[in-house]
C-alpha cells in the first residue's frame, strides 16, 4: 500500500515478493511517479457534475462563509452571555452588603432572583450572583472583572465588524486558505 497524496493504490504480492523490487517496476513501468489524473466529479444537490478546479474552490468558498457566519454566531452570543454575567458581578461587588442582605432576607432561591431583579439585575445575572458561594463573591477582584469585561466587549465589536462584513470575512478565509496549502 502507498498513499499518494489522498488516492490509494492498493498491490498485492504474493508472500515472498521483494516489496522494493515491486515499487520500482511499479513506477519504472507507470507514470505513477509523475503525473495524476483528478476526477472533479462532485454532488451538487442530489447529482453528480463535473467542476472546473476554480469552481469547486469557489463553492467551498461559499460553503466555508457560511460555516464562518455560523461559528461567528456562536461565538457572538457565548461572549454577550458571559459580558452579561460579568457586568452583573462588577454591579454586585460595588453594592455587596445590599446584594448580601437581600440574599438572607429570602427565603429561597426563586424569591433572592426575584430581589436581584428588583434591583435592576438581569435574571441571568441573579442566577450567576446566586450561583456563587459567597466566598467566591467576596473574593472577585474588582480589577480583574473590569478588565475581562473591556477584553469581552473588544471581542464582541471585532465579531461583529466580521459579522456585518463579507471582504472581511474572504480576508480570513483565504488566510486560511494559505495556511491549508502552506500545511499539506
Amino acid at each position: 500500500e502507498t498513499d499518494l497524496s489522498g488516492v490509494r493504490l492498493v498491490v498485492v504480492l504474493r508472500a515472498n515478493a521483494d516489496v522494493t523490487l515491486a515499487e520500482q517496476e511499479l513506477f519504472r513501468w507507470t507514470s505513477l511517479d509523475t503525473k495524476f489524473s483528478a476526477n472533479n466529479t462532485v454532488i451538487d444537490g442530489v447529482r453528480p457534475v463535473d467542476l472546473a478546479p476554480l469552481e469547486i474552490l469557489d463553492r467551498w468558498m461559499k460553503w466555508r462563509d457560511q460555516r464562518l457566519l455560523a461559528s461567528i454566531e456562536l461565538e457572538l452570543s457565548q461572549r454577550r452571555h458571559r459580558l452579561e454575567v460579568v457586568q452583573g458581578l462588577i454591579s454586585a461587588l460595588d453594592m455587596i452588603d445590599d446584594v448580601i442582605d437581600e440574599i438572607r432576607r429570602s427565603k429561597d432561591k426563586a424569591e433572592a432572583r426575584t430581589r436581584l431583579m428588583k434591583r435592576d439585575f438581569t435574571e441571568v445575572q441573579a442566577n450567576a450572583i446566586l450561583d456563587m458561594r459567597l466566598s467566591q463573591l467576596t473574593k472577585l477582584d474588582d480589577t480583574a472583572l473590569r478588565a475581562e469585561a473591556k477584553e469581552i466587549q473588544v471581542r464582541v465589536k471585532e465579531l461583529i465588524r466580521l459579522n456585518s462584513k463579507a471582504d472581511l470575512r474572504s480576508e480570513l478565509l483565504l488566510d486560511e486558505i494559505d495556511e491549508i496549502g502552506t500545511r499539506h
